[in-house]
């Protein structure tokens, strides 16, 4: 059978659906997917989510470190825009229709998803927010010529310091108790636990879908470190963790480029994973990303749970 869901589920879809990744992030309830197929079995989408109870009710939520869930749709061949259009409309009905019974919806869109209008008609509601993404990572040359002047000039300034990039590379767990510790050092906790990273060693994401890239100074202190996750189409620039000591040396900015650079050897695009943060949003910005929408969606069944949303 073309398209058949055990093929498609863990080869040619974002990295974020995959099982492996869903087992090692839904440390709270379970996961699961709906599906819809034409009526000769071929697929047109699947939505993937996690669902936890609260009070004995289900609740459909985001993950930790899990930028995009939602729909995934599969088009046919050479479709018109009407037809198009058309396709959307009902797979996206038909996935909605077969999700299990819940009191809250909540998730992140993947940015590839730009019709939401099913959603709308079925009473849910729709924030817009925005990553930076560069699309074409062929050229290297090229996206360094896009920095903006400051980020060229941090680059100089890291490498003739004596900053480089770790060839033995950091686990998982290691970059969380670095992570931790750049945190507190501005007095901030970790938001997530331990165990997700633990989980992602454990089921073989280290191996084929994740890197860390570590800059160090001349004296081997670890200066920045970016947690990358990858898949054929996309690199996801996920976390970053940069010491207070280091961060007008140029190797916060050096790790970056240096994560573009290993991007190239595994994805078509890089994806800052940008932040709604105004001073995030200007630094990403500076390396000559371009500013991509993506959708958060949700919905609340329950009319008193408008009123006491927080308890969720």
């Amino acid at each position: 059978m073309r398209n058949s869901i055990i093929d498609i589920c863990e080869k040619n879809i974002p990295i974020f659906h995959s099982s492996k990744w869903m087992n090692s992030v839904c440390i709270k309830g379970s996961w699961s997917r709906v599906i819809s197929r034409t009526t000769d079995g071929i697929l047109k989408g699947f939505l993937t989510y996690s669902m936890y109870k609260r009070f004995g009710m289900n609740i459909i939520s985001q993950p930790q470190l899990t930028p995009s869930l939602g729909p995934v749709l599969f088009y046919p061949e050479n479709l018109s825009v009407r037809n198009k259009h058309t396709f959307e409309i009902e797979t996206l009905n038909e996935l909605i229709s077969k999700l299990p019974n819940y009191i809250k919806f909540d998730q992140l869109f993947g940015k590839n998803i730009k019709n939401w209008l099913p959603f709308y008609w079925d009473n849910f509601n729709q924030s817009t927010y925005y990553t930076y993404v560069i699309p074409e990572i062929k050229d290297i040359s090229l996206i360094i010529n896009g920095f903006s002047k400051t980020k060229r000039k941090e680059v100089r300034r890291a490498i003739s310091s004596g900053y480089y990039i770790e060839k033995n590379f950091m686990q998982p767990s290691e970059f969380y108790d670095y992570q931790k510790h750049c945190l507190n050092q501005n007095g901030k906790k970790i938001s997530y636990p331990r165990s997700i990273l633990e989980n992602i060693e454990r089921n073989d994401l280290y191996t084929n879908n994740i890197q860390i890239i570590e800059i160090k100074d001349k004296y081997r202190e670890t200066a920045a470190a970016l947690f990358l996750v990858y898949d054929n189409q996309c690199t996801y620039n996920l976390m970053s963790a940069f010491s207070n000591k280091h961060l007008k040396s140029g190797a916060p900015t050096l790790a970056v480029l240096e994560a573009i650079k290993f991007a190239k050897t595994r994805s078509k695009s890089f994806d800052f994973e940008g932040s709604m943060i105004k001073s995030v949003e200007k630094s990403f910005r500076q390396f000559g990303a371009e500013q991509t929408e993506y959708f958060r969606i949700s919905k609340i069944r329950n009319r008193w749970l408008k009123i006491m949303t927080g308890f969720l």
